[in-house]
């Protein structure tokens, strides 16, 4: 993901950056985490990260952990929708 994307001006761009993060998470991890809480442990580990980022005021690293935060709630939602679809 570029660095200080304008996300304020551009908000397609945030969209992009969160489908282009999905791309890449699908990637390193091609299986989804078991179960719900399996999910909820993943996103409250990249929301600490964000804590951090937020904490030691690095704007880009916050902006990335933001971004892959969106990204790890889009694929908890696609999972649940496949859950309940099947």
């Amino acid at each position: 993901m570029e660095k200080g994307i304008n996300f304020g001006k551009l908000p397609s761009m945030v969209f992009e950056a969160v489908i282009e993060e999905r791309i890449r998470q699908d990637s390193l991890h091609p299986d989804d985490p078991p179960s719900d809480p399996d999910f909820a442990v993943v996103l409250m580990e990249e929301v600490g990260e964000v804590a951090k980022a937020t904490f030691e005021c690095d704007y880009d690293e916050l902006e990335t952990e933001l971004v892959q935060t969106m990204a790890v709630c889009l694929r908890w939602l696609q999972n649940l929708d496949r859950e309940l679809n099947n």
